[in-house]
């Protein structure tokens, strides 16, 4: 999708960030736990790779949604087919070319372009063993639909705009200043508060508090270590298989 490419170029680069933070993190996330010994039997966890991973991601960060779940999935052992939205269809193809280029297995990230309907019979194959989405509360619907039955996990990040709740102790201008970037910044096409703040006085009792710094999701870089760490481990993407033994 438009944006300043200043701000596409930033992608990129947290783009790599990202994956460069999946592997660091991967061999402590997937490492055997040894549980200690109990009554002359060991007992370990051990993280098993899944089998296919379905990818769907989202039009408004193509890269940032992409990497979160491929790079973890592919670290823990799987292989991943990946969806983009219909407005960023030709991405997944990048995402496929770029790893054959590297020298991947064949079709160890495949593309996919396909409709709603597609999709859900693809999630209901039993071929798929782990469904990630990023996109709309719907659209987290139907894949909720599609799986029903299928007892597997499904990884759903689902967003919209909210109101930004300003405190009366807050900092107005620097509340000022964020509520502005997070309403603009990517063209406007964040899960970020709208340019409709509202004060203590006129908020339902429901609102949150919002930080008044600058938004964290424009470089994992500016977010803390466990933040980032939290986006890009392969935990999820793993089945922990218990073992003991004599």
């Amino acid at each position: 999708m438009g944006k300043p490419i200043r701000e596409a170029r930033a992608e990129v680069a947290t783009t790599v960030e990202r994956t460069r933070a999946a592997i660091e993190l991967a061999p402590q996330v997937l490492a055997p736990e040894r549980l200690g010994p109990r009554g002359g039997i060991e007992r370990e966890i051990e993280h098993l790779p899944l089998g296919v991973v379905l990818d769907i991601a989202a039009w408004n960060y193509p890269l940032l949604t992409a990497v979160n779940v491929v790079v973890p999935a592919l670290l823990a052992g799987n292989a991943v087919i990946l969806k983009h939205s219909s407005r960023t269809p030709l991405c997944a193809g990048h995402f496929a070319r770029a790893f054959a280029e590297a020298g991947a297995p064949t079709d160890l990230v495949s593309a996919l372009i396909a409709d709603h309907q597609v999709t859900a019979e693809l999630i209901g194959d039993e071929e798929i063993a782990y469904v990630a989405f990023t996109g709309s509360v719907a659209g987290g619907r139907a894949i909720s639909t599609a799986a029903r039955g299928r007892f597997i996990d499904i990884g759903l990040e689902l967003g919209g705009k909210d109101p930004a709740y300003v405190r009366a102790d807050a900092d107005v201008e620097a509340a000022a200043e964020a509520i502005a970037d997070g309403a603009f910044y990517n063209a406007g096409q964040s899960s970020a508060p709208s340019p409709s703040p509202v004060s203590p006085s006129s908020s339902p009792a429901r609102s949150r508090t919002p930080s008044a710094s600058a938004p964290a999701w424009k470089s994992a870089a500016a977010r803390p270590r466990s933040t980032a760490a939290a986006a890009t481990s392969s935990a999820p993407f793993s089945q922990a298989s218990r073992r003991t033994w004599t």
